[in-house]
């Protein structure tokens, strides 16, 4: 089989799981209650204007929303103030039934209620006499301006208006906590999900069906098969054309991409699992492509550098072939030189010495002819002499000897020296011919 269908069927399968998986979680029906805002008209009264000022963490996905209102509401304007604060300018009829009247929230694209995020928080400022309320369960309750909060209602903390006052509803969500709180509760979650993914992971996924979910076990285990069958033919391929395992690699990770965003958190969690598996195993892939291209890219260069290097290399090893022999050569020419100077100066001290003493001892011959009185000066002087040269003669001698065992070790030095560098040079230019190939 040519190494180009390797590259091909593989591909070919990711992209066709990958895109089983995509529009799958289109199907996916969130069974929310619609989000709706009721207006109470208070005792008396049964027209005003009302800005519903809606918080929350994110409104990034809520431009696509639509407000609806109900008989007998007007909504003049909605404003996005910033990405976690929302305006709703509401207009009550007062011509209108007293009846609480309300905005339901929609998408215009699927026709679902949409349901406000957790954490959402909705202040109401309203002229005094009316009261914000929202529907009861399943949704949160915000309570009228007379009411009292149950034991049950503890957690939804509401604030009722007065003449200048703002009501504010509690967030839905756990209290603020501190840094430690939140990712003890982020572990624990992560923990949870796994656990329940290793115990319920069948029933989540055979809960889309039994022919969805064999169909899904088997695109991925042929899926694995094909990894591991093709892959090395793939690999040498793209081994041999690096610059397109790079361009494959960067479209895998762009499907990979494509795939986690996608199916979301909305969509079913047995189908979020598939979706993230297929996301690893293009990931995976992508990056095997990537090393495969830069260790070729990085292969290829060392082979660059060998065909540059490996000349010197050459050099190198002639060089330390020929002038392996100098060492020995240099150390013994040095220590014949000092030998031969120390011999030389060695007889010059003992010439000196003998010299000295046939001095000492003609001088003393000639003293016997001399007066008494004077003959005892001479014999002291020619004695005197004669000590003196002798231990010159041995000064000198000794000295020289001494030099020239220095001038020798000198050389034994420089001699192993120069062995011990001509061994490391021999060697790494071995060791650089070996790992360039040369």
């Amino acid at each position: 089989m040519p190494p180009e269908k390797n590259l091909v069927k593989p591909f070919l399968l990711l992209l066709l799981i990958s895109f089983i998986f995509i529009p799958a979680h289109a199907q996916v029906n969130n069974s929310t209650a619609p989000v709706i805002i009721n207006i109470q008209p208070a005792s008396g009264e049964q027209g005003g204007d009302v800005v519903l000022v809606i918080l929350g963490d994110n409104f990034t996905d809520w431009t696509k929303l639509s407000f609806a209102p109900h008989d007998g509401i007007n909504i003049t304007s909605v404003k996005f103030v910033s990405a976690r604060e929302l305006w709703v300018s509401i207009t009550l009829d007062k011509n209108a039934s007293p009846a609480p009247r309300n905005v339901t929230i929609t998408e215009p694209e699927t026709g679902q209620n949409a349901t406000l995020p957790g954490g959402f928080k909705v202040i109401a400022k309203a002229s005094p006499t009316f009261t914000p309320l929202q529907t009861p369960a399943p949704t949160e309750t915000i309570a009228a301006a007379t009411s009292v909060p149950t034991a049950k209602e503890t957690e939804q903390v509401s604030i009722t208006s007065t003449a200048t006052a703002i009501v504010e509803t509690a967030v839905t969500t756990a209290p603020a906590s501190s840094e430690e709180d939140f990712w003890g509760r982020l572990w624990a979650t992560i923990v949870a999900i796994i656990l329940g993914l290793l115990k319920k992971g069948f029933e989540w996924l055979f809960g889309l069906g039994w022919g969805a979910s064999l169909l899904i076990w088997a695109l991925l285990l042929l899926l694995l098969w094909v990894i591991w069958h093709m892959l090395p033919g793939a690999l040498s391929w793209y081994w041999d054309h690096p610059f397109w395992a790079i361009l494959v690699a960067l479209l895998m990770m762009i499907l990979a991409l494509i795939v986690l965003a996608v199916v979301g958190p909305e969509a079913a969690l047995g189908l979020a699992i598939l979706a993230f598996l297929t996301f690893l195993l293009l990931l995976l892939f992508a990056l095997i492509l990537l090393l495969t291209a830069l260790f070729r890219v990085l292969y290829e260069l060392w082979r660059l550098i060998a065909r540059w290097l490996c000349p010197w290399v050459k050099v190198c090893k002639d060089w330390v072939q020929e002038t392996e022999w100098m060492c020995d050569e240099w150390g013994r020419v040095g220590r014949k030189e000092c030998a031969e100077w120390g011999i030389t100066y060695r007889q010059e001290c003992i010439r000196q010495q003998w010299g000295c003493t046939q001095y000492a001892r003609q001088t003393r011959r000639e003293c016997a002819d001399w007066h008494w009185a004077l003959r005892w000066l001479c014999l002291s002087y020619t004695y005197v002499v004669e000590l003196v040269c002798v231990a010159w003669g041995w000064v000198c001698t000794d000295f020289i000897t001494i030099a020239e065992t220095v001038c020798k070790a000198w050389y034994w030095i420089w001699e192993i020296v120069c062995k011990a560098g001509h061994w490391i040079i021999k060697w790494v230019c071995r060791a650089w011919g070996w790992v360039l190939q040369c």
